[in-house]
C-alpha cells in the first residue's frame, strides 16, 4: 500500500499523524536524559524509515538529514527556545512571559558578567511546580538556566 501511495503521500501522513504528536507538548521533557527519550528516539526513526521504504535495520541519519527533521532531544531545545524567543518579544501568552526573568531584572545579578549575554533565570515559583510533578530534579534544575543567544546565536532566529 505504502509504495503506490508514492513518497509524498507518506511524508505528508507521517508527518501530519506522526511527528505532530511527538512535538506536541515536547518541552516537558526539556532537561531529561537520553534514556526517557529513547523510545521517542524510535519512533522518529521508524517514521522515517517508513516515509523511505526502508528496511527496520537500515540507518536513518543520512533520511533524517534529508527530512529535516532533527533528533528528539534536538527538537525539544527547539521548541523552547522558540517559546523563549516568542516570549522575549512578547508574541507570546502572558502566563508564558511571566515564567521568565530576564538576569538583568535580578538586582544580585544584573552586575554580573551572564547579565549582559541576554541570559534568563526561571522563578523559584516555576521551578517547585514544576518539580511537584517530578520534571525536575536536583540534576536537571541546573539545566534549567536559558540561554537562548548561545544556543541560537545573536540575529538568526526570525519568527
Amino acid at each position: 500500500m505504502r509504495a503506490r501511495l508514492g513518497r509524498d503521500v507518506n511524508l505528508s501522513l507521517v508527518t501530519a499523524l506522526v511527528i505532530s504528536r511527538l512535538d506536541y507538548c515536547n518541552c516537558v521533557l526539556a532537561g531529561l536524559p537520553v534514556t526517557p527519550l529513547a523510545p521517542l528516539q524510535r519512533v522518529l526513526h521508524a517514521a522515517a524509515r517508513l516515509v523511505n521504504g526502508l528496511r527496520p535495520h537500515h540507518h536513518v541519519t543520512s533520511v533524517l538529514m534529508e527530512l529535516h527533521w532533527l533528533p528528539i532531544k534536538q527538537r525539544v531545545d527547539y521548541k523552547l527556545c522558540f517559546l523563549v524567543h516568542k516570549a522575549t518579544v512578547r508574541q507570546a501568552p502572558a502566563y508564558l512571559t511571566g515564567m521568565l526573568t530576564a538576569v538583568t531584572d535580578v538586582p544580585p545579578r544584573s552586575t554580573l558578567r551572564d547579565a549582559s549575554n541576554g541570559d534568563y533565570v526561571v522563578p523559584n515559583h516555576v521551578l517547585r511546580i514544576l518539580s511537584s510533578f517530578q520534571i525536575l530534579n536536583r540534576r536537571t534544575h541546573k539545566a534549567i538556566h536559558i540561554r537562548p543567544r548561545s544556543i541560537m546565536g545573536d540575529n538568526n532566529f526570525y519568527h
